[in-house]
């Protein structure tokens, strides 16, 4: 299965460029192991934040330097696909985000 496809294209805030067509590609694959799941748009993004975020930590269920860079990896290709997006509607991975982030390199 397969992520709607995103339209927009997303700038990187210091150069002014658009992102890495690596980077594009990398965050499409985490997209689309989340539409192998049952979750492929951007409105099952924002609608179905708690069972995306359940999702991630049981795809990636530990706490290692290494898990916690995998569950970064998603909430990235995240923030990616919900770019166009409502500050409001990127909350919740935001604040995930800060989660994972916070424990960076505490094992």
């Amino acid at each position: 299965m397969s992520f709607e496809k995103i339209e927009h294209i997303k700038i990187n805030k210091k150069s002014g460029e658009p992102i890495a067509k690596n980077s594009v590609k990398t965050y499409v694959t985490f997209l689309n192991r989340l539409a192998d799941s049952g979750i492929d748009t951007i409105k099952m993004l924002i609608d179905e934040h708690k069972f995306v975020l359940w999702l991630i930590d049981t795809l990636i269920d530990g706490d290692t330097d290494a898990d916690r860079a995998l569950k970064r990896q998603y909430l990235s290709a995240i923030f990616y696909a919900l770019e166009m997006s409502t500050d409001a509607d990127r909350k919740p991975y935001y604040e995930a985000f800060q989660k994972v982030k916070q424990n960076y390199g505490k094992n």
